[in-house]
């Protein structure tokens, strides 16, 4: 029994030993953090550039929102039917909802529109909706 015990101290010893615990230091070169940080332009050029990227796998233009909301038509819309695109940005899901748009004074119209929603708010089949579209393209269409 002494033995055995005397052989597990003795293995120890030596593991702990040559994992650097006892006896000699590993030391490991730092480089400077100020020699190879980003300025602030670089920062904001990254950011833009993944801001970008995102927006363009989410489906979002900035452009067309801004135009729509200026120059489009507004009007309520019911979700007829909603998709997973198995996209995901920032952990949440990119989605394809299949509108019923009621514009006042029109014809009723069908519309697709993929956007990227709120993982803990996703919309639903028979949520009403308000969209802004072009009126002489109806598939130019974004739901506020």
């Amino acid at each position: 029994m002494k033995t055995s015990f005397a052989i597990l101290l003795f293995v120890s010893i030596f593991t702990l030993s040559s994992c650097g615990l006892f006896g000699s230091k590993t030391i490991v070169d730092v480089p400077d953090k100020q020699q190879n940080a980003p300025d602030k332009q670089q920062i904001d050029k990254m950011k833009e550039d993944y801001k970008k990227q995102a927006d363009e796998i989410a489906g979002i233009d900035d452009e067309k929102r801004n135009r729509l909301l200026k120059e489009g038509k507004e009007a309520p819309a019911i979700i007829d039917k909603i998709e997973d695109t198995r996209v995901t940005v920032n952990k949440d899901p990119k989605v394809r909802m299949f509108l019923k748009v009621k514009p006042k004074g029109e014809d009723k119209f069908d519309a697709t529109v993929e956007m990227v929603v709120s993982r803990v708010n996703i919309p639903r089949t028979g949520d009403k909706v308000t969209v802004y579209y072009n009126a002489n393209d109806k598939k130019d269409i974004i739901v506020k």
